[in-house]
């Protein structure tokens, strides 16, 4: 599905250079969820954007990004890889306020995107997404929505056209507890029931336990240890790993729970 090989992303400023990633290796298949964890600063967000053809102009790519056989970095491929993005490849942006309109309406921008822009579809969708009064969404601005409401607004909209492969960039950073997890495991269960591949971008080791398949650990632009969530959770071998690990909040009472 997804192959990613000895990605290189180089940022010019100024007349300065700075690798932001390098020669970093990963890949998705079918049914299959990958977490890329790492602090912020990393890495993980370019290489998401590299992915999506969304770099920024003082950012270039080399290596090679393969979706289904295609390669998406190589010139020329323009036209193809927009015609994936949004259809076959989606993305759940960090920042639902920027992501989203402000002067359209949910409905309206959800409809934009769909293949099948039917009302009572999209009102399933937002429900499947935890929003209990899905025709009120519908109708309200990005404005008039909480910062947890609108990033579930952006995952139905990831979700809305069956893709193939959906990245997740901090998909759950505004919302409460218990809405990450109904979120993520809804993102499990499509990967699980339609094959949907999914990589999720996050800087909280703890939100991957009971969601990835695989987990990559990125430090400083390189992919410094990479296992099953098992291992790489349960007895992680390299310095980094560990120190993630014990930053992850932990809920008093909660080993006697």
């Amino acid at each position: 599905m997804l192959s990613v090989e000895g990605l290189e992303i180089v940022i010019r400023h100024r007349g300065a250079r700075s690798r932001v990633v390098r020669g970093l290796d990963l890949s998705v298949a079918a049914g299959q969820c990958v977490a890329l964890v790492g602090e912020s600063g990393s890495g993980k967000s370019m290489t998401a954007r590299a992915i999506m053809g969304l770099l920024p102009p003082a950012a270039t790519a080399s290596g090679r990004v393969r979706f289904d056989g295609i390669d998406l970095l190589e010139e020329g491929r323009d036209t193809r890889r927009k015609g994936l993005a949004g259809t076959r490849v989606t993305m759940v942006f960090q920042d639902p306020m920027s992501a989203l309109n402000p002067v359209f309406r949910v409905e309206d921008q959800l409809r934009a995107v769909a293949r099948t822009p039917e009302r009572s579809r999209l009102a399933a969708l937002l429900e499947s997404v935890a929003i209990q009064d899905p025709e009120r969404v519908l109708r309200a601005y990005p404005f008039q929505l909480s910062g947890g409401m609108a990033q579930r607004v952006l995952l139905a909209a990831a979700l809305v056209n069956e893709p193939d492969l959906i990245i997740a960039d901090e998909p759950a950073t505004a919302l409460d507890a218990d809405i990450q997890q109904k979120s993520l495991a809804l993102l499990a269960r499509r990967s699980r029931e339609d094959g949907t591949a999914v990589l999720l971008i996050t800087h909280h080791l703890g939100l991957v336990r009971n969601f990835a398949d695989t987990v990559h650990v990125m430090r400083e632009g390189r992919i410094v240890e990479s296992g099953a969530a098992g291992k790489i959770l349960g007895a992680p071998s390299h310095e980094y790993t560990k120190a993630l690990l014990t930053s992850v909040p932990r809920l008093q009472g909660a080993a006697d729970a």
